[in-house]
């Protein structure tokens, strides 16, 4: 019982780290040290984001991959609950003043390639398409997420408890774009009227 809580523990610290925040930091203190001694400084925000990216994408799958590794003798609600503890830590996190610290698509991108690697394909396509449709990333998660419901459905194998881990995802993300999804879906804001303000 020790080790679940410890897990649990380390979940809400590990995935409230704000990746960014911490590269910038380190590569701005490094790059001041440096500016007194170049002439010409090359800005690093494109690798800065990639590395964030990518550090962002790993702490997700591996996140999840340590927790099933912790409590693969346990009960699958356990590990249920450690999916969930890791992504409200990550969306609401303690280190940022309760708001998402990092990019959320990379992290669910991890998510579900533990599950399946078809379904992060499926993911990201659905997440590009319906963005660009519907002119908001908030939409275009819940879209993406209930798209790849149809992943369980289809002859692609999944785990086990691929739905009802998706489906409390999906409630997170819900209970996370509430406001912005009942302003997109109020009286004045229409499909059409989104299209034409698209930039």
């Amino acid at each position: 019982m020790i080790h679940i809580i410890a897990l649990y523990i380390a979940l809400i610290f590990i995935c409230a780290i704000p990746i960014q925040k911490v590269l910038s930091w380190i590569f701005i203190q490094d790059s001041l040290e440096k500016k007194s001694t170049q002439l010409l400084s090359l800005s690093k925000p494109p690798i800065l984001n990639i590395i964030g990216q990518g550090l962002t994408l790993c702490m997700g799958f591996l996140t999840i991959r340590i927790s099933q590794n912790v409590l693969f003798y346990d009960d699958d609600a356990l590990f249920i609950i450690g999916i969930v503890i890791a992504l409200i830590s990550f969306m609401w996190s303690v280190f940022n003043k309760f708001s998402c610290s990092n990019p959320l698509l990379p992290f669910i991108l991890g998510i579900y390639l533990y599950f399946s690697p078809h379904i992060a394909w499926i993911f990201i396509i659905s997440f590009l398409g319906s963005s660009l449709l519907f002119n908001s990333t908030s939409l275009g998660y819940i879209f993406s997420i209930l798209t790849s419901f149809l992943v369980a459905l289809s002859p692609i194998e999944t785990q086990d408890l691929f739905i009802p881990v998706n489906i409390l995802i999906l409630t997170l993300f819900i209970l996370r774009f509430n406001s912005q999804i009942r302003l997109r879906f109020s009286s004045n804001h229409t499909l059409f009227s989104s299209f034409k303000q698209r930039q």
